[in-house]
């Protein structure tokens, strides 16, 4: 297994393993035995291959468990016959919850599906440190709405979002959320307004950032109170 030892939250990386067959027979969805002239055998006479899956999980430990977070699902659908090798490559991300020093765990036919004869060493195991790199930082700056609103009325909000932190975002696609509300910064008791979805990354303060966007909302006949502030949420 082939992975970076020092790895950022929410960064793509690449991870090459190599899984070998060291028994004496293709893996198969039947049993089947060794004869005398050490020659596999098919118990019906006839032979299936078997699909499994490879999975890769960060984890606090080398022990694959519940609490172990599923990076990689990897199908393999080929027979794998005796001495042969198959070598995959996949990318993944580590969740930021992930941060701290862990171990990335690398299990071949994670599900059991083959007959194998020694499990022991169908997992690979390799130390990594998980750290947070430069984060992005969404920001609305402007908002332009009519001050004085009617129930049931459609109105237009033109924003801006800039990206104050030190990173593109880390994903292309999000939503900005519209509310009404009589606390600016509590939105428990607030009356959703809409939402826009926003397709493409926000480059960080460094590089051309700012991504003009604007949205229609209608504020519904229930949204009664007398003061009340837009809030929005990206």
């Amino acid at each position: 297994m082939n992975v970076p030892s020092d790895i950022l939250a929410g960064r793509e990386y690449t991870i090459t393993w190599t899984v070998k067959n060291n028994g004496t027979c293709p893996s198969a969805t039947i049993p089947m035995y060794v004869n005398n002239e050490g020659q596999y055998v098919m118990v019906n006479g006839n032979f299936l291959p078997t699909p499994w899956i490879d999975k890769v999980f960060v984890s606090d430990d080398n022990m694959v468990d519940e609490d172990d977070v599923e990076l990689i699902s990897f199908n393999r659908t080929m027979v794998l016959n005796p001495d042969a090798t198959y070598t995959a490559t996949q990318t993944f991300i580590v969740p930021f919850a992930e941060a701290g020093s862990k171990q990335i765990l690398c299990v071949a036919d994670a599900s059991s599906n083959t007959y194998d004869n020694n499990r022991n060493n169908n997992q690979a195991t390799q130390a990594v440190n998980v750290s947070y790199g430069p984060l992005p930082d969404l920001s609305i700056t402007v908002i332009d709405m009519e001050n004085i609103i009617e129930s049931g009325a459609s109105y237009w909000i033109h924003y801006t979002v800039t990206n104050e932190g030190d990173e593109s975002t880390l994903v292309n696609a999000w939503t900005d959320a519209f509310y009404l509300s009589n606390n600016a910064t509590n939105l428990t008791n607030a009356y959703s307004l809409g939402s826009k979805i926003h397709n493409g990354l926000l480059l960080a303060a460094a590089l051309p950032k700012r991504a003009p966007s604007m949205w229609t909302y209608i504020l519904y006949s229930r949204a009664k109170a007398t003061s009340a502030l837009i809030s929005s949420k990206v």
